[in-house]
């Protein structure tokens, strides 16, 4: 019991150490007279990719245009570090900036020194031209557009259905990509090792009622442990490829797979407790 709960506990110091995306990428805005200024503030050990930061006005590409910070160097590549800032003047932008509401979009990526790197960035900001001067919106992550001509994909569909963060209805919809995993061809080697419990534990007293009962908690486990794996993967994101890469977990799985030996090869066995 106790070795659990120090595997428990280095667990969930795994989980602390990871910054989730707000905290890793603070993206403001500010306008100014004579220009306006976008500034990414980075979490702690995040850095960005100088060749993934991208800029564009009215989908025209500006970052090339654009005074950069001196980058550093990270083995083969240059990147920032701590905070960025993207200063755009007013001549600048009168000279994309025609219309009265333009568009600017941040591209960006970055990784963490933990060995996570995060899924690209997009960000939009909604640039007012005035008599005088520009004026820069608060950020945001979706483009805006017709609601009559907005077409959603699948996976937009889903991500949406997740941030609902309604626990009851994403955990039975992971239930039920459960038991539809249970019929994909990857389970057949199953089959037989499933259908020679159901045999020698029905023994003599051979019954379908039984049988399909057997059969009933095998899947119903199995699309359980598929349902709780998918809700900790939604609920984490892109972290948990930093944290499935922690070495405590990398030795955990080792140890469990080495038990797992050990009892293929006589040590010790499993039975179910019917």
């Amino acid at each position: 019991m106790r070795i659990f709960g120090i595997i428990l506990l280095s667990f969930c110091l795994c989980f602390a150490s990871i910054l989730s995306l707000k905290e890793a990428f603070n993206v403001k805005s500010n306008s100014y007279n004579n220009s306006i200024s976008i500034d990414i503030e980075l979490g702690k050990d995040i850095y960005l990719y100088s060749n993934k930061l991208k800029l564009y006005i009215n989908e025209k590409d500006i970052s090339s245009l654009i005074n950069l910070p001196q980058s550093s160097t990270r083995g083969n590549e240059n990147v920032y570090y701590q905070k960025l800032n993207l200063a755009l003047p007013n001549l600048l932008l009168e000279h994309f900036a025609k219309n009265t509401t333009n568009l600017i979009k941040l591209e960006f990526q970055g990784c963490s020194e933990q060995g996570l790197c995060y899924n690209p960035q997009t960000w939009y900001f909604d640039l007012i031209s005035k008599k005088d001067a520009f004026e820069i919106s608060k950020p945001y992550k979706t483009q805006k557009t017709d609601k009559k001509t907005k077409i959603e994909s699948e996976e937009s569909s889903i991500a949406n259905f997740l941030a609902t963060d309604n626990f009851f209805w994403i955990l039975l919809s992971f239930f039920g990509y459960g038991l539809l995993l249970s019929l994909t061809p990857c389970i057949l080697p199953m089959i037989p090792i499933l259908s020679s419990l159901i045999v020698a534990k029905s023994n003599a007293k051979f019954s379908k009622k039984y049988s399909f009962f057997l059969s009933f908690i095998y899947v119903f486990f199995m699309s359980l442990a598929y349902a709780i794996a998918g809700v900790i993967a939604s609920f984490l994101g892109a972290s948990i490829q930093g944290i499935l890469q922690k070495p405590i977990i990398l030795i955990l799985f080792a140890l469990i797979f080495i038990a797992f030996a050990f009892a293929m090869f006589g040590a010790f066995r499993f039975e179910l407790p019917l």
